[in-house]
């Protein structure tokens, strides 16, 4: 079988090291998610995996004619060369360049072979090579290869009339589309994927995540969609402080286990701090006696001995909340006969709904359904051609959008940006949140002018939230978060008790923020009164003709806040009850797997005690509980695994 390895990967830049001795097993067919901090070395460890980047020490073994492909972040450009435009099929097609050489060599082969008389010896190798490479092409798809490629452009949100415009005609997300086209029209045995999903919409989204689940090869990916990774990885890789450790299971397990990890590590933390302070305090009392100059040299030993325990970026929970909002009416916000045109282009018409004060509405819809422009006339930065919007006497609206960019002039920073948004009362917090929101230590005091888009992105996000508004009008308000700042968003968008208005591809995010669901397509829209699942199990039963959906869900009521039916009720009694009976076992699981964890390392630690070695019984029953030990943790995650997904089905 295939695999990828790595042996002992270091790399440093300057005085800082990246990676430390870095090992990795990397089996054909195996899916893992690669995480860790900004700046801990993803994509460093990536392109030294592709063979794009060289590592200072240790090695990459890949099995003979294992082939990688590795997807950037950005920095692509499709379409131009030597000034020659390649059409957007074109373009997909160079995905099969290496089949395109085979061919040519069947070719050449073909032509040899009906240059030989019978009998010549050359001529059973010329059959068998001619064999081999016509074998190979049909095995990659070659002779298919339109179709695939219609498929693939198509998956990923691309429609059949943009094949034949020019690559390089279309925006920098669409030319992450197109990269990633090409990676997967490749058919390799590795996919690199860093931030794959960054510029997909739901639809693509969902299309990929298809298209990993049947995919048989191996995938390392980088990602801060939760629900993309939950649905395809069954391990996660975590760089930390130049160290990679693999955790089994899904996203969530990897969390679960980690947010342990993490209390433990904190709470060790805390203690050495608390002992350190207890021997500074005895030196410096104690300093200037010489009677006890042996016990402060003592303790100065011993404060010299103490652990260095590094708590890494986003371990500790934090929590936001927004300033308080005024207090709005029953109604933010009613929507009558919206109407919007560019040109010859009729956008969308007749819209009409209501949000009332505390809903949380997600808009979904394909690309070019109009929900960003509806998000910006909902908000006032766009007029609508026909129709009106009535807001609340009290309603103050909040917006967000990724487009918007900040004034880069002067010398204002980062930290100043959110001291003049932020009520006095969030100062004391300020710096907490901003390494929330990745501005962590010196990024506080980045100038506005010098920062990227992205960046620019969060910062005014933060802005905006830190403002008191009581309803909040969000246009992909996740797209530049990682997984933890992205929690700590949507904790803080719950808790939130006025309106929220927001679109998001990132169904994570939906399903654990939306209670209703705006529809847009084909020039209307629909409003479903119930959370993103409803809407879901709405459009599968959809296809099953009348009376499909009776058996299903009681959707949300408008008119009674939220209320459901008696069965509804029941239903969700019934769940909530098998949930809590599931959380239960899993932290009885998870303390299992915390005492197995805290037994493997006093076990690794006395094998690293040269001393145990005397005993050569003690040492093979050591190892035979180490053994035994990673084998009862791999059945508490199996067991694990089938609680979770018991708890997805429910």
């Amino acid at each position: 079988m295939k695999s990828l390895q790595l042996q002992d990967i270091s790399i440093s830049f300057g005085a800082r090291q990246c990676l430390d001795r870095v090992g990795l097993n990397f089996p054909y067919g195996v899916k893992i998610a690669l995480c860790g901090a900004n700046g801990s070395g993803k994509s460093t460890l990536m392109k030294i995996m592709a063979g794009l980047m060289p590592a200072d020490a240790g090695a990459v073994i890949t099995s003979r004619d294992a082939v990688v492909a590795y997807l950037p972040q950005g920095n692509v450009a499709h379409g131009e060369s030597n000034s020659i435009k390649t059409t957007l099929f074109e373009e997909a097609s160079t995905a099969f360049s290496a089949q395109e050489e085979w061919q040519a060599e069947a070719l050449r082969t073909a032509e040899e072979i009906s240059g030989l008389p019978a009998g010549s010896p050359c001529l059973a190798p010329a059959l068998e090579r001619h064999h081999a490479l016509q074998e190979r092409l049909e095995r990659s798809g070659f002779f298919a290869r339109e179709k695939r490629i219609s498929q693939v452009l198509g998956g990923l949100g691309f429609s059949e009339s943009d094949h034949a415009k020019p690559a390089s005609d279309f925006s920098f997300g669409w030319q992450m589309r197109l990269a990633l086209a090409k990676i997967l029209l490749q058919d390799p045995d590795f996919l690199l994927l860093d931030e794959p999903t960054n510029y997909l919409d739901l639809e693509a989204r969902a299309w990929l995540l298809e298209f990993f689940r049947k995919f048989p090869g191996g995938i390392l990916v980088v990602s801060h969609d939760r629900y993309f990774l939950d649905a395809t990885v069954s391990e996660v890789a975590e760089l930390f402080m130049g160290k990679l450790r693999t955790y089994r299971g899904h996203y969530t397990n990897y969390e679960k286990v980690r947010s342990h990890e993490m209390e433990a590590l904190i709470e060790k933390a805390r203690q050495v701090e608390a002992e350190r302070e207890r021997l500074e305090a005895f030196i410096r009392r104690f300093r200037a006696q010489a009677s006890r100059a042996s016990l402060v040299q003592s303790r100065i030993k011993q404060m010299e001995k103490l652990p260095v325990v590094e708590i890494p970026p986003g371990a500790k929970h934090i929590r936001f909340d927004f300033p308080p909002p005024p207090t709005g009416g029953r109604r933010a916000l009613l929507a009558e006969g919206l109407a919007k045109n560019y040109g010859a282009l009729e956008v969308f018409r007749d819209i009409g709904f209501e949000a009332a004060r505390g809903e949380k509405i997600v808009v979904v819809g394909p690309n070019g359904a109009g929900k960003s422009t509806l998000l910006r006339i909902l908000a006032g930065r766009e007029p609508a051609d026909s129709g009106k919007i009535v807001y609340d006497e009290r309603t103050a609206v909040g917006f967000y959008s990724g487009e918007v960019s900040l004034d880069g002039k002067g010398t204002a920073t980062v930290l100043d940006s959110v001291e003049t948004a932020a009520p006095a009362a969030f100062y004391p917090k300020l710096r907490t949140l901003l390494g929330a929101f990745l501005f962590g230590g010196d990024d506080a005091f980045k100038p506005i002018r010098v920062l990227s888009g992205g960046e620019q992105s969060r910062l005014l996000l933060l802005t905006l939230l830190l403002k008191p508004a009581n309803l909040l009008i969000l246009d992909e308000p996740t797209n530049h978060l990682d997984i933890a700042s992205q929690s700590v968003l949507l904790d803080a968008l719950r808790r939130f008790p006025g309106t929220v208005i927001f679109v998001s591809h990132d169904r994570g995010f939906i399903e654990g923020l939306a209670e209703k669901v705006l529809e847009m397509g084909n020039r209307r829209a629909v409003m479903y009164n119930g959370d993103y699942r409803y809407y879901l199990w709405r459009q599968e039963n959809a296809a099953r003709g009348p009376g499909a959906e009776e058996a299903g869900p009681s959707r949300t009521s408008s008119s009674d806040g939220g209320g459901r039916g008696k069965a509804g009720h029941e239903d969700l009694k019934r769940i909530r009850n098998a949930i809590k009976k599931l959380e239960r076992d899993e932290a009885v699981l998870l303390d299992a797997i915390e005492e197995l964890h805290r037994e493997r390392a006093a076990l690794e630690a006395s094998l690293a005690d040269e001393t145990v070695y005397r005993d050569g019984e003690l040492v093979k029953r050591t190892k035979q509980r180490l053994s035994e030990n990673h084998d009862e943790e791999a059945d508490l995650f199996e067991k694990w695994q089938a609680l979770e997904d018991e708890k997805k089905n429910l």
